[in-house]
């Protein structure tokens, strides 16, 4: 018999989403994604000329990405989400349409309960695709955690922040809309080979049900706008 969690999901089910786009005025892209209780904000800023020669690359779009935790000061821990981030985004974002340029995005943690990250970077995607920003696909992520049960070590997909806490390990899984291939896999604590493609199968399996929402959600955008303007 499956086990159920302290919030009453099954192991392999996400927690309730929700999102919004273009909600910030003076960003050119904009967007706020919600899971569960962790809840993001991304703006996205460009693309715009470089305005020092560090920045611009003559080949394609500087990513410049500020990743703001819920409080406090930036610490180590966030400065390698941010590398994180970038890398990802780096893989679907069409840069070299854009040489000599950088596209900001910003991305500030409202609320943490857990799977910050992946919430982090769908609220990035949504908001360069607000942006128009031109991407190869949507960069989406689903976090998954090992954990310790009555019937042994498990996987259970995005864990809130107790869930985490208590975890053996947990891994950070981006995927590629197009196609659903693995863009990256950020893996923390102890787990097996096998745990390991457990939970890629796992977050892979979870990030179709983002990919849907997100959809959903930007076509529900675009038919609203389509109703104002008639």
């Amino acid at each position: 018999m499956e086990e159920t969690r302290r919030d009453g999901r099954r192991a392999n089910q996400i927690r309730p989403l929700a999102a919004e786009q273009g909600i910030l005025n003076r960003a050119d892209g904009s967007a706020r994604f919600v899971q569960g209780n962790t809840s993001v904000l991304a703006a996205v800023y460009g693309p715009a000329p470089a305005k020092s020669l560090r920045m611009e690359r003559s080949e394609g779009a500087t990513l410049d990405v500020s990743f703001k935790p819920e409080s406090g000061i930036t610490s180590s821990a966030d400065a390698e989400s941010e590398a994180l981030l970038r890398r990802s985004l780096e893989e679907v974002v069409l840069r070299s349409r854009y040489p000599r340029t950088v596209v900001s995005v910003i991305i500030q943690v409202i609320v943490d309960d857990g799977a910050v990250l992946s919430a982090a970077l769908n609220a990035a995607t949504m908001a360069l695709l607000n942006a128009g920003v031109e991407m190869t696909g949507m960069a989406l992520s689903v976090t998954c955690c090992i954990t310790a049960t009555v019937s042994g070590r498990s996987v259970l997909l995005d864990p809130c922040k107790a869930e985490e806490i208590d975890a053996a390990a947990t891994a950070v899984v981006a995927t590629l809309s197009a196609g659903g291939g693995v863009l990256s896999c950020h893996a923390v604590g102890s787990m097996s080979q096998e745990e390991y493609f457990a939970c890629c199968e796992a977050a892979s399996l979870g990030t179709t049900a983002v990919r849907s929402f997100v959809r959903l959600s930007a076509e529900q955008k675009v038919n609203r706008e389509a109703e104002t303007v008639r």
